[in-house]
């Protein structure tokens, strides 16, 4: 497996055991920045994912929690 094959997603935080925590993916916490769901500043500790904005230029970032409600899917914690 190549670095091309891990896809636009990072993570960041504690990794929680799911394929999504390829370590390649990892990237530092991005503390200043807010989560995009609940608008909340990420802050150290925090668990989350960046998502490539795709056909808008940047990214967007979600807490875990946020990101896994949003998209229906039951957070395991």
């Amino acid at each position: 497996m190549s670095d091309d094959d891990i896809g636009t997603v990072r993570w960041f935080g504690e990794s929680w055991g799911a394929p999504v925590n390829d370590p390649r993916a990892k990237i530092d916490t991005p503390l200043g920045t807010r989560c995009l769901e609940c608008m909340l500043w990420i802050k150290n500790g925090d668990q989350g994912f960046r998502i490539d904005g795709g056909e808008n230029p940047g990214f967007s970032y979600f807490h875990k929690k946020c990101f896994l409600a949003a998209i229906g899917a039951p957070d395991a914690d």
